[in-house]
């Protein structure tokens, strides 16, 4: 399937296949991708970085990223995409840096142990689930997120891997 394609929002799991943060991440958190992020209808990228910052897709469209896209089309239907796109603005307009606190909190099995108004990418995914889709507050690990999105309803819409387009040649 083309990216064109993809309704956004989107959630992007991604793993950089040369760092050796994402390696960690996957072995703390036993999985397959290490960073998640929005995909807007702009085609940017909304991810918590060292700062919460919109950004091209084209910039993990390289050959040491894995790419998973979640999508779930009834949000277009029902009006919860754009709602989703207003809470994302929002949450650009403010200051959200990264949350190492939180993270050190995962690694000690203290998941609650956060840094006030800071997120890591999860959480910023998470948010507009919060804020416009009424759950619960979560502070999950892209694993976790790659196991919860289909329960929820969302589909993979693409999943963009350098090793099978190696392989495929």
């Amino acid at each position: 399937m083309l990216l064109e394609r993809i309704d956004p929002p989107a959630i992007v799991l991604a793993d950089n296949l040369k760092s050796f943060i994402s390696r960690q991440i996957k072995l703390h958190s036993r999985g397959s991708y290490s960073h998640a992020m929005w995909l807007r209808a702009s085609g940017k990228v909304v991810s918590q970085d060292w700062k919460l910052s919109e950004k091209f897709l084209s910039e993990y469209l390289v050959p040491y990223y894995r790419l998973k896209f979640f999508h779930k089309p009834e949000l277009q239907l029902t009006g919860k995409a754009a709602e989703i796109e207003a809470c994302l603005d929002k949450m650009l307009s403010q200051t959200h840096r990264y949350d190492w606190l939180g993270v050190a909190g995962h690694l000690l099995g203290c998941r609650g142990m956060q840094l006030g108004g800071r997120w890591y990418c999860t959480e910023a995914v998470w948010e507009p689930f919060v804020e416009v889709l009424h759950f619960a507050p979560l502070h999950p690990t892209p694993q976790e997120l790659n196991w919860m999105l289909p329960e929820l309803g969302w589909s993979v819409a693409a999943i963009v891997d350098p090793r099978l387009e190696a392989t495929e040649n």
